[in-house]
């Protein structure tokens, strides 16, 4: 069942597009991308047109950032760097910034990555290569889920059930 609402003509429209905009017009939201790779940070940067990136290339670098003030409203990191860790960074990260959303991404997925990264507080979890269209929609429900914006009806219990099947299988 979808849930809509009328915008100022009247018009349908979907929440999860009301709640996409309603990002927008907050501005646009700040995100951390942690990756030890420039030229996937590149790569990804560009796909996310509309957020205000900001970039780090290892785990310690990103904890410096996130204990420091900042408007970050989710992390994208990998788990594979040299030095500290994914994983590690994001025990760190949720110590001082809790209400920040991390979604941890990694080219080698095993159950131990995963129970790891849930046992971190991971908000959600992305294998690579991630498609473009889902690393917008995961970042765009997190944002909304940290922000107090409310999940569309839609993505209710089947998204949820979702989110669980891709941390588990």
């Amino acid at each position: 069942m979808k849930s809509f609402r009328r915008n100022k003509r009247g018009r349908a429209v979907s929440a999860l597009r009301v709640n996409a905009q309603a990002l927008r017009v907050k501005r646009n939201p700040e995100v951390l991308l942690v990756d030890d790779d420039p030229d996937f940070r590149r790569e990804l940067k560009e796909m996310l047109d509309g957020y205000s990136v900001l970039e780090a290339g290892s785990g310690s670098e990103a904890v410096s950032i996130m204990k420091k003030a900042n408007n970050v409203k989710a992390v994208l990191m990998d788990v594979m760097m040299p030095g500290l860790d994914g994983i590690s960074a994001l025990k760190e990260m949720k110590k001082s910034s809790p209400e920040t959303g991390v979604i941890i991404m990694t080219g080698r997925s095993t159950k131990d990555t995963v129970v790891n990264a849930l046992k971190g507080r991971a908000d959600d979890y992305i294998e690579k290569p991630a498609d473009p269209d889902e690393v917008r929609r995961v970042l765009e429900r997190v944002i909304c889920e940290k922000s107090g914006i409310p999940e569309p009806e839609s993505a209710g219990i089947e998204g949820k059930i979702d989110t669980v099947k891709r941390f588990v299988m």
